[in-house]
């Protein structure tokens, strides 16, 4: 199952020996466990139906068979007669809530986790702000004086992404920014000038040959390619910025950043 998981993936993989242990360990095993460990002794012929209830009260689809029954100190276990990995679990959007890099201090009041790197000329405060609309409810924040033309450079680390070629997808506020450089792993992969949604009214085309992107709200999204991957792990990801522009006003408020594999784009871009 790994083996055919790795040809799949590609750039370079060829059998299970490819698929890294930290992947196996904290996404494929986790998944495992919850799709396949039940309460009591379950006989074969329970799995016939379409759902049963892990150990943890909830309903799974059964879409596999077991086989090779044996008897533990606290049920039966079983082999699987035919095993794949599901590609949702390697295949899917990597997003990135931008939430996520702060830490709560109070009542509304946030920080920068540790593990986040900031360089300013001024003191900024972050915020995460409620929005309906938005994925997840909220939105990172940092609002700069009008015309601001120091320095703010954000660095963080994402997700374990396995090596292959992504569309990196940014959704966002058309009326906060300035111009930015967007570097990962010390490349920079794209500069990307908020004043773009005022010049194109909104419609920003794709990296996708055909697809642009529309405003929801006053959110829209842009992107672009990354193909600099190349082993299993996290990337640097850095922003810049480089200057007010003509944005109506100038900051850094960003919903989230998603990796999409190239099998997955026609979930997440929208056709004309």
């Amino acid at each position: 199952a790994l083996t055919k998981m790795a040809i799949t993936i590609g750039s370079g993989y060829t059998s299970h020996e490819d698929i890294s242990e930290e992947w196996q360990q904290d996404v494929l095993i986790p998944y495992l466990l919850r799709k396949g460990v039940f309460e009591n002794q379950r006989e074969i012929a329970e799995f016939n139906r379409d759902t049963l209830k892990n150990i943890l009260g909830e309903e799974v689809i059964i879409d596999f068979r077991p086989v090779d029954k044996f008897l533990c100190s606290n049920g039966y276990a079983y082999n699987y007669s035919v095993f794949e990995v599901l590609d949702s679990l390697y295949q899917r959007p990597q997003r990135y809530e931008m939430e996520w890099l702060l830490k709560t201090l109070g009542k509304d009041r946030y920080a920068w986790n540790d593990s986040v790197k900031v360089e300013s000329d001024q003191t900024f405060v972050p915020s995460n702000s409620f929005v309906v609309t938005a994925s997840n409810d909220s939105i990172l924040r940092v609002t700069f004086p009008s015309k601001y033309e120091g320095k703010f450079n954000l660095e963080f680390k994402s997700k374990p992404l396995f090596p292959r070629r992504y569309l990196v997808k940014i959704r966002t506020h058309m009326d906060y920014g300035g111009i930015y450089d967007i570097y990962i792993n010390d490349q920079l992969v794209k500069t990307f000038d908020y004043y773009d949604f005022v010049r194109t009214r909104g419609i920003i085309q794709s990296a996708v040959t055909g697809v642009r992107y529309i405003p929801e709200g006053r959110y829209n999204n842009f992107d672009f390619w990354l193909d600099n991957i190349t082993e299993y792990g996290s990337v640097n990801v850095r922003f810049e910025y480089k200057g007010p522009g003509n944005a109506p006003n100038n900051g850094f408020i960003i919903d989230y950043m998603e990796f999409v594999t190239e099998a997955m784009l026609g979930d997440i871009t929208k056709l004309p």
